[in-house]
Formats: C-alpha cells, sequence, structure tokens
C-alpha cells in the first residue's frame, strides 16, 4: 500500500504496532535511527478499522535530501542507566516506561523552515498511553 503511493522516501521502515497488530507505525530513520516529531511529520500510520476500512494517516513533511553531517560535532548519549536513574528521579518508575530508544528529533532551522537539525536523543515510550517522549522534555525539571 505504501509503494503505491510512489511519494514516500527510500528511508521509511516499520516502527512499531499498537491495539493487536491493527495499527502500523512507519517512521523515517537516518543512519539507523528513528526520527521523532512532535507534529508527527516523518510517520505514517495505517490503522485497521474492518476487515473492509483502513485508514492511512501521513505527513506532507519528509525528508528528502540529507546533508552531510559536521565530522568535528560528536555527540555523546549517556547510558541506559543513567536515563533510568534520572527518569526515577523525575517521578517516573520503570513500569511506567514501555520501551526506549535513541533516535534523532526533528528540529526546523530557525532561519530556514526548509531545513531540518537532527538531534540524537533518548526516547521513552510511556505505557499509559503509547506515546514517544524524549527523555530531555520528562526530566527537565530534575536536570
Amino acid at each position: 500500500m505504501l509503494k503505491q503511493l510512489q511519494q514516500l522516501p527510500d528511508n521509511l521502515y516499520y516502527f512499531e504496532s499498537h491495539h493487536d497488530g491493527r495499527d502500523l507505525v512507519f517512521r523515517l530513520y537516518s543512519n539507523g535511527l528513528p526520527i521523532f516529531n512532535q507534529n508527527g511529520y516523518g510517520t505514517v500510520v495505517i490503522k485497521t478499522k474492518s476487515a473492509k476500512h483502513v485508514t492511512l494517516e501521513f505527513s506532507q513533511y519528509i525528508l528528502q535530501v540529507p546533508l552531510p553531517v559536521d565530522d568535528d560535532e560528536i555527540t555523546e548519549v549517556v547510558p541506559t542507566d543513567t536515563v533510568l536513574a534520572t527518569l526515577a528521579q523525575a517521578g517516573y518508575h520503570h513500569t511506567d516506561i514501555a520501551d526506549m530508544r535513541i533516535g534523532y528529533t526533528w528540529e526546523t532551522d530557525s532561519q530556514n523552515e526548509n531545513i531540518v537539525v537532527l538531534k540524537p536523543e533518548w526516547y521513552v515510550e510511556l505505557s499509559k498511553n503509547e506515546t514517544w517522549h524524549p527523555v530531555s522534555a520528562l526530566t527537565k525539571e530534575v536536570q
């Protein structure tokens, strides 16, 4: 179904499913990591409503031409244990967390909205609502 649209990029891959596999989520990937955006940019969701009813939700915004990264800039990602400890300090119990992944945050450039900056960071999926959040946003008050 996605290939029939012929407008989706090659770097769109299966990411996760919800509701016993009836909802499939595909995300853009860069360098092997998923890209997250609070507006849903770069995601495609296929929802099966019934045997004959399927909805397809996707954003008009996708990444077309990746630019090379600056080799002089090195980003260090904190270890998992440190992330879990920081989340615990912020009041999140390990049972609140359904999944954790390193991914890129999609940020629009402040001077040119056609340019996107990808920043690597930890993301967690909260069990209660199956939504992904950057750890930095959940632990802002602790840090």
